[in-house]
């Protein structure tokens, strides 16, 4: 009967539909108070504050996730406890509370670190520990961690990911407005997203380089970047990276 409370609420949060989604997690654990299964406790508990977080309750779905989170560490679930640590953080970040972001960022980073089998949730999570950075505009540091997260990538074969960190790292080039070497990073991106054949993050890449050499008082290298992101995007029909070219182009003309 726990499992399908539990299966239940899950279904009806991916859903959308919160109130039902509350309501049969919630059952679900008053169910658990007699069994005392640490497993379906934490895995309860984190679902209960992804419910809260997606409804704007930030303070409930922290306490959620710290309690999930001393149910994983008891039982070395230690993929399952950097995720709590990573919803805490975005849980302060939806608040522009990057410094307590960062912090339980750290957190899950401390608990992956020395963990083989984890590596790719290790890279994500240095990944957003660099978005933090550059939301903080610390953008040394924000350039550090998406290089690190990038090298990791980069030893598991995951040339898109890379990409994706690369990306990052020219954002906050272009932040501290190092244009060269934000375009080296976006450019590399680029040949990176190509031979991972990831079209949508492709079409990132290409925004963004329209935007450098738009700083950068080039308008027809960005006007030619701006065209193939739009020509990516009518290809494939992503509507929204659509309208995002033609803007760049109109900025660009």
């Amino acid at each position: 009967c726990i499992r399908e409370r539990y299966e239940l609420g899950v279904e009806y949060y991916y859903e959308g539909a919160y109130s039902q989604a509350f309501e049969n997690l919630e059952k679900a654990l008053l169910e658990l108070e007699t069994s005392q299964d640490a497993l379906w406790s934490a895995k309860i508990l984190h679902r209960l504050g992804q419910a809260y977080l997606a409804t704007d309750q930030y303070v409930l779905a922290i306490e959620q996730f710290l309690e999930s989170a001393e149910f994983n560490e008891e039982l070395e679930r230690f993929d399952a406890l950097a995720t709590n640590y990573n919803q805490i953080s975005l849980a302060f970040i939806r608040q522009r509370d990057y410094e307590q972001a960062i912090q339980f960022t750290r957190q899950a980073i401390s608990v992956l670190s020395d963990k083989s089998d984890y590596k790719k949730v290790l890279a994500q999570t240095l990944n957003n520990l660099g978005l933090h950075f550059n939301n903080l505009g610390t953008y040394d540091s924000a350039i550090y961690y998406h290089k690190k997260a990038g090298a990791i990538y980069d030893s598991l074969g995951f040339p898109g990911e890379k990409g994706k960190a690369y990306n990052n790292v020219s954002n906050s080039y272009r932040e501290k407005k190092d244009y060269k070497k934000a375009l080296e990073y976006s450019l590399e991106a680029l040949k990176l997203k190509e031979a991972a054949g990831n079209h949508l993050s492709q079409v990132f890449s290409l925004l963004l380089l329209a935007d450098i050499y738009n700083d950068m008082n080039q308008p027809l290298k960005a006007i030619e970047f701006a065209e193939r992101g739009l020509e990516l995007s009518e290809t494939h029909q992503f509507a929204d990276r659509k309208r995002v070219a033609l803007l760049r182009l109109s900025v660009s003309y």
